[in-house]
């Protein structure tokens, strides 16, 4: 009788302190928090300037969500640490910022150019970033793109997204996340290909006018473009590449699934074909410092977008070579413009190469770290392109 009491009471005692227990002890309600959906850094008269986009949603219950920019509110510090300067840009009710859903981080040119150690830094250690936040580099200020009066999503820094979804699924844009960016900095022969956008106003002509100009116009409002990619080096921006550019670096790392190609035909007709699969293959070969080659094979699928019906109609192994020339021409130029631009202009490794060499033969890591980017305009590449229409 007595174990049976004292197994109730025992029981009777596990019941309240399981009661008791009410999560974790410094349990933030998701009231108390303001969600940063965006977050842009400047450098300006010497401080850090910050400027987060918060989530204000407007609506519940019955009522619907306003899809409207009033879903956000923007709030801009500064400081001369980039913590004070996102300290002082803290959500004005006075909830705690929560960083783990900020899907866009744009750094403005003055402060990419200055340098972007202290940035990596500070996010890598003191910011709870989600992985895939995508990186961006602004030409002119950051707080021009993640602005207020940019109208084209329910969110400012959606509409980043909406052209980062756009044009890489175009082959058109590198794919830079949180993660990948802090990668680079760490890596002493590694450089960065950031995508490079701007804000832009235009008059009634259609001509574009100056993003930060102060004249108060109703119509139209703030617009984004994408302009190529931004060459960071050394931790400091220091070259663009055009959207060709752009393009050839991604088919020559591998980074192209499909992509649109406008080319001419030997006789003169225009063409618009759609890649609908790409896949890039890298075989470096290292037969001392001053040979190395890289022998790339691109595969192409291809869907034939458009053609006249009475000259391409059945298609046949001979129109269909002339097809694949004009395509692999435009393919090759581009390639070979990215190259030269990188290797032998900018000596910057963005397609990362020396990382393909350095797996290839692992004894090269330490003369890459010392060696690679001084060697780069010595660097050959041999080209192949195969093209098979679906």
């Amino acid at each position: 009788m007595r174990n049976k009491s004292k197994t109730t009471a025992l029981f009777l005692a596990l019941i309240l302190v399981l009661f008791s227990f009410t999560g974790c002890a410094q349990a933030n309600t998701i009231n108390r928090k303001a969600i940063v959906h965006a977050i842009g850094l400047d450098w300006e008269d010497g401080k850090y300037v910050a400027t987060l986009e918060y989530f204000t949603p407007k609506g519940g219950g019955e009522q619907p969500i306003d899809l409207t920019n009033s879903n956000s509110d923007i709030v801009k510090g500064e400081g001369i640490t980039i913590g004070n300067a996102i300290d002082s840009a803290t959500y004005p009710e006075g909830k705690i910022p929560f960083y783990a859903q900020s899907s866009v981080m744009v750094i403005g040119r003055e402060l990419a150019e200055t340098g972007m150690d202290k940035v990596v830094d500070f996010i890598n250690f003191d910011i709870d970033f989600q992985v895939n936040t995508e990186v961006f580099i602004a030409d002119g200020k950051a707080s021009e793109i993640i602005s207020g009066d940019v109208d084209l999503g329910v969110l400012p820094g959606e509409t980043i997204e909406r052209i980062h979804e756009v044009y890489t699924t175009k082959g058109m844009m590198l794919d830079v996340e949180y993660y990948q960016f802090v990668n680079y900095f760490y890596n002493s022969f590694l450089a960065a290909g950031i995508p490079l956008i701007d804000a832009s106003v235009k008059n009634e002509d259609g001509q574009k006018k100056d993003g930060s100009s102060s004249e108060k116009e109703a119509e139209p409002q703030k617009t984004l473009e994408y302009l190529g990619t931004q060459v960071v080096k050394g931790k400091k921006a220091t070259g663009q590449l055009s959207l060709d550019q752009t393009r050839g670096v991604l088919f020559l790392s591998d980074a192209v699934d499909s992509t649109n190609v406008d080319t001419v035909l030997p006789n003169g007709e225009p063409l618009a074909v759609n890649i609908v699969l790409s896949e890039t293959i890298v075989k470096p070969v290292y037969n001392g410092s001053d040979d190395i080659i890289f022998n790339i094979r691109i595969n192409n699928v291809i869907n034939l977008r458009e053609y006249r019906p009475q000259s391409l109609q059945f298609k046949n192994k001979e129109e269909l070579k002339k097809i694949g020339d004009a395509v692999s021409k435009v393919i090759r130029q581009e390639c070979e413009s990215a190259w030269n631009a990188l290797m032998n202009e900018q000596q910057a490794d963005i397609l990362g190469y020396g990382n393909r060499l350095r797996s290839a033969y692992p004894g090269l890591t330490d003369w890459l770290e010392k060696n690679w980017e001084n060697h780069l305009p010595d660097v050959k590449y041999d080209l192949t392109i195969d093209n098979r229409f679906e």
